[in-house]
């Protein structure tokens, strides 16, 4: 009897067994699903962070080169004058840590540091009269180009790293003949600190052991690294990693190799300024690589402790079934039969709580695959918020011009309008004048008319011979009467039109004031427009970068309700065990009765 109720322990350790299993599958695939998205989220949001850094300097570069007064200043020796300006163009792209103007051979006309820039003292030597021999290396680029080379000018500023990236560019006297370079040098400890970041993340992340590096992915030369002891050295690793390394396609996907003798999942992501067509085995994306890797043991740690745990408990409930076991041999079958009850209890438990989170795993795999269907709806409409507001931004940018346009005109209106303004205030000069002339005429009638009556009176005196000489004294006299009342009449007409002329000015005045005014508005309106389209042009990107965080969730979301689909299968696996359980508890039950029975 003890050898057969001693057999029925083996189902028990067989589902103990089971369980063990599918909750350490279960967990470690989690685990790995989890990590896989946090590292290529993590790597792609520093290299993201990296490439906008490189791409501000490239383009200080290029604004630089626009500028045609280094090869001018070089010809016509105004290069006291060229310090000054770098040290401003080094206030506005902080990250570089030094600028040169060179001569055709290489040779340092003028410098200017990053630690000057800031009012500091020069660490290294005074580059002046130094020879460059990078300088030779833009003598065939035609516009602004970055190369990663090794160079000297960081040490000499008493900075640690021996290879940078060099933005130059040749420059021109004014019969556009080559005679300099300029040459900018980026401060490379800036991404040194992005790989300590990032390690500093991934510790966050509860991925500890993980390490960040930034290669050369031609040759796998180590730039910037986590342990500074490996920055300058090539990473050795094994053939078919280096080689997954440089193809393009293998871009934020989570790969497992051996590193050091280390089980390791890797990750990287191209970085760099690109410059020319690649050859050979250059990337043809990124020169350089993002890499981050991290132990399998951390990423599985956390399954492995469910493990040990798990086991542990089912050596524990495989100990306690055999004393069980032993006491029921031993004769003690009806307090076995309560405990066998009470087994079948829990049994029952177990399997409706699997039942429920069975349910519960579904309703959370439907959940998630209505979110995943939410989440592109929102997509969907980011994306047409996204089109309406570049629109609004282009016609923001379309009324700028328009308002900058009709600023022009009023302007120009204003001109003309203060012309005419000074044309009338002429005219109005010119009929006082002639207001003036108007009076004398008047004056001289009068004394006409005066002279006129004293020869009548002496015509009269002279009795008939001077009868003739009264009939021309008389005409006269009518003649002078006339002339005073054209002057009279002509004085009133030019007195009516000084007076429309004044108003003609004061109407000019105030129409003048009015094109002022409309000017000031229009200068509001196109400075308030202008704010417009710089406002929507932000707003573009920001909804631009929200799409995209949604998509990265809309991903996340889908891969969950996944993972929710399998545990839900897993959990119907628990329960058909938990069903098997059930059973060979019954069949236990049986058996104590049945040997119970036969005691009695």
């Amino acid at each position: 009897m003890r050898i057969k109720i001693n057999v029925g322990v083996i189902p028990a350790l067989v589902l103990a067994a089971v369980i063990c299993t599918v909750s350490y599958r279960e967990h470690q695939k989690t685990a790995l699903s989890g990590s896989e998205q946090v590292v290529q989220l993590i790597v792609k949001q520093q290299a993201d962070k990296v490439n906008e850094l490189l791409a501000r300097q490239d383009n200080h570069v290029r604004k630089w080169a626009g500028e045609n007064v280094y090869g001018m200043a070089i010809e016509f020796n105004t290069l006291a004058e060229l310090d000054k300006k770098f040290g401003d163009m080094l206030g506005e792209a902080p990250d570089f840590c030094a600028l040169l103007l060179t001569d055709a051979s290489g040779t340092v006309l003028v410098s200017r540091s990053a630690v000057q820039s800031s009012g500091k003292a020069l660490s290294g030597a005074d580059l002046k009269g130094k020879t460059v021999p990078e300088a030779a290396r833009f003598a065939k680029q035609q516009q602004p180009t970055a190369l990663l080379l090794p160079t000297e000018i960081p040490a000499k500023l008493g900075l640690s790293f021996a290879q940078t990236y060099v933005l130059g560019f040749p420059c021109a006297d004014s019969s556009n003949k080559h005679n300099g370079y300029i040459l900018a040098y980026f401060d490379w400890s800036i991404l040194q600190n992005h790989t300590v970041q990032t390690q500093d993340i991934l510790s966050q992340r509860g991925l500890v052991g993980g390490q960040t590096g930034i290669l050369q992915r031609a040759d796998r030369m180590s730039l910037a690294h986590t342990d500074p002891a490996h920055i300058g050295h090539i990473w050795e690793v094994e053939d078919h990693l280096a080689t997954w390394f440089q193809a393009d396609e293998n871009a934020q996907a989570v790969a497992p190799f051996s590193i050091d003798g280390m089980a390791c999942y890797v990750c990287f992501e191209p970085i760099g300024i690109r410059t020319a067509k690649t050859t050979g085995n250059q990337p043809s994306t990124g020169p350089l690589g993002l890499l981050i890797w991290v132990p399998e043991s951390s990423i599985v740690a956390e399954a492995r402790a469910v493990l040990r745990f798990t086991v542990t408990m089912a050596i524990i409930g495989a100990v306690a079934l055999l004393i069980v076991f032993w006491l029921i041999s031993g004769n003690i079958c009806k307090p076995l039969k309560q405990i066998i009850d009470t087994l079948a209890v829990s049994s029952d438990h177990v399997s409706q709580a699997a039942g429920q989170i069975s349910q519960g795993s579904q309703s959370l795999a439907q959940g998630s695959s209505q979110q995943a269907a939410g989440l592109q709806e929102s997509t969907s409409s980011l994306d047409e918020i996204f089109s309406m507001t570049k629109q609004n931004a282009e016609h923001a940018r379309t009324a700028t011009q328009l308002a900058t346009d009709s600023q022009q005109t009023a302007e120009k209106g204003n001109k003309v309008m203060k012309l005419m303004e000074q044309a009338i205030n002429d005219i109005q000069t010119s009929a006082n004048e002639t207001s003036k002339i108007i009076k004398v005429i008047n004056e001289i009638a009068f004394q006409t008319n005066l002279l006129a009556l004293n020869a009548a009176v002496e015509a009269a005196r002279a009795g008939d011979s001077g009868k003739g000489f009264a009939v021309v004294a008389e005409e006269v006299r009518n003649l002078a009467l006339r002339s005073a009342e054209a002057a009279k009449n002509t004085s009133a007409k030019i007195e009516l039109s000084l007076n429309h002329t004044k108003n003609g000015v004061d109407l000019s005045k105030n129409v003048a004031h009015a094109l002022e005014d409309i000017t000031g508005m229009s200068n509001k309106v196109n400075n308030l427009i202008n704010q417009i389209a710089t406002a929507s042009e932000q707003q573009v990107n920001g909804i631009e970068q929200i799409r995209n965080s949604i998509m990265q969730v809309d991903q996340v979301t889908q891969q969950n309700a996944a993972h929710a689909e399998e545990s839900a299968s897993a959990v119907e696996e628990l329960n058909s065990q938990a069903t098997r359980m059930n059973g060979i508890v019954g069949d236990l039950m049986s058996l104590v009765t049945n040997q119970s029975n036969r005691k009695s």
